[in-house]
Order: structure tokens, then sequence, then C-alpha cells
């Protein structure tokens, strides 16, 4: 038998496409099934074409269903992952779901789930959140994690040759974002100073380089703590960790070509705030000062009328 009679290993045609043994074997076994390789799973079926899968118009993609059918995945599971993020997905495309859940559902051990899930965060396609519930105690207790659906696509990043410090677009627009986290207040010290440059320098380098839109990292910075604050610097990093990456444009962003932003009261659209577990078509808890601020008159007001 020459050489040329030896079929090739699995191993070696996974080298040929990038792709590892056992990710080799399943794509195999995907051809068998439909068709395109005999049972050898090395002659290819005569007649048996390969094509390119056909490319959804954006116009046609509705829902998150429809969005992931386009997507291509590392191998079978994580597509299964994805439809169920998206089938569980609410308005802004984001799915809270728990990883025992995600195995029971998909008939697989939770430590395969952890695996693929690392897989989809890596190729962008989704953003793992980690969820808080707080007590009137005070105290917070973690909750099953949020996938927001990604598509994938980086923003392009605004790189700008360094000038002058404070002489640039960028630096202004980083004093801008700032001014809006109230409690920035570092003392008038030349170390509070410093802090403030160094704050500034941070936020350029997540606006401008990685492409964070202004929104988002304002949402991330308004808050109200419940201490006071003594290192003013390192809360700032702490709340832009996650902003330390290329920005991912989000799957329903992608689609719809307008961002999700914070969640809006259904009735009078005041934004909540970015720390509560709000979901699209929630109503503000103050029932009356929603209604002033919708414009209706409440009952009890009506009978004064006339």
């Amino acid at each position: 038998m020459t050489s040329i009679d030896v079929p090739i290993t699995t191993k070696a045609l996974g080298t040929l496409v990038d792709l590892g043994e056992r990710a080799t074997y399943v794509h195999l076994a995907h051809l068998v099934l439909h068709s395109r390789l005999m049972a050898d799973r090395r002659t290819p079926v005569p007649g048996a074409t390969v094509g390119a899968p056909a490319e959804t118009p954006v116009e046609q993609i509705q829902t998150p269903l429809d969005w992931v059918l386009t997507v291509v995945c590392r191998d079978r599971l994580c597509r299964r992952m994805l439809v169920l993020c998206a089938t569980h997905a609410d308005a802004a495309w984001a799915a809270q779901l728990g990883v025992a859940q995600i195995a029971a559902a998909l008939g697989v051990h939770r430590d395969t789930i952890r695996v693929h899930r690392r897989h989809l965060s890596e190729d962008k396609l989704v953003k793992i959140e980690r969820v808080s519930v707080r007590y009137e105690s005070g105290h917070f207790r973690r909750d099953t994690d949020r996938y927001v659906l990604q598509s994938g696509l980086l923003v392009m990043a605004q790189v700008h040759p360094v000038p002058l410090v404070g002489r640039n677009h960028n630096e202004d627009w980083a004093h801008s974002i700032l001014a809006c986290a109230r409690w920035w207040a570092p003392p008038a010290t030349p170390k509070g100073k410093e802090a403030t440059r160094q704050a500034v320098r941070l936020l350029v380098q997540v606006l401008a380089e990685h492409g964070w839109p202004s929104d988002e990292v304002r949402r991330r910075i308004e808050i109200t703590p419940y201490d006071d604050v003594h290192d003013h610097l390192s809360l700032l990093r702490s709340l832009l960790r996650d902003c330390m990456e290329p920005y991912v444009i989000a799957a329903r962003d992608h689609v719809s070509g307008t961002p999700a932003g914070r969640v809006q009261c259904a009735r009078c659209s005041s934004p909540f705030p970015s720390w509560s577990r709000a979901v699209p078509g929630q109503v503000c808890s103050d029932t009356e000062a929603c209604a002033e601020r919708a414009g209706d008159v409440p009952a009890h007001a009506a009978l004064h009328l006339g």
C-alpha cells in the first residue's frame, strides 16, 4: 500500500482546518449525518455539495432566535446554549439562567456548561453579567447570571496621537463624564489633583481607545455609595473594571441599530437605576409620583376638579 492509499488521520485533518481532534470528529459525524460523506468519514458522497450558508438580511431578523440562526458557533453545544438563551431572552435580548438550569435543559453536566459558556464569552457572542440581590439588612447574595447576547463585532477604537495634557477633545469628554459622578469629590490637595488626572486618563482609555459608549460608562459611575468614599480612584477603577477590554456591540443593538440603554418605566418613561433588576414593561413602585411624571391625574385628585 502506498502513502497515497493511506487515509488521513482525524488529527491531521483537524490540523489542516485549525480544529482540535475532538471537534473534527464532531464535524465529520455531522457531514455523515447530512449525507455529505460516506460511512468511512473520508469519502465524499457523489454529487453532494457543501456551500456557504445563506446570509439573512438584517431587516428580516425580528427576534433573538432569528439572530441566533445566523450565528456561526464553535460546536453544536455552543449553538444549543445560544438557542436556549435566545428562547428565554427579554426585550433587552438577555436571559437570566443558572448553570444547573442550563445543564438540566441540555442534558449535560454543569462542568460542560461552564466550558462552553466560556467559549461563547471568548467568541464575544454572550456577555456574562453577575446579578446580586440586596436585602434590607444591606447584605448581598449572588443570583443566577445574566447572559446578554452579543454580536461578536468590536467597535473601532478612536486612536488619537497624545497631545498636550488638558488640550484635547478626549480629556474634555472624560471630564464631562466624570462630572456625572456626584460622589467624585477628592480633596483639593496634590494627591487629590493627581487622582483626578489619573481618572481622566482612565476614562480616555475606556472611551477613546476601547470604544465604550458614553451612556454605558455614565450608567456605571452614576451610583450612590452607601458609605463615605475615602479612595475615589479605587472606586472608579472598580466600577470600570469590565471596561478594560474593547467594547463589543450587543446583538440587539446591531440588529435594531439603536442601543438598549437603561430600562425605562412603561408609564412615565423614567429610567430605573443601573443597579435595579427592572425588566421591560415594569412601572415605578411609587404610583403617585409615576402618575405625576406621566401627566396623569390621580384618582383622589380628580374629585376636586370641576
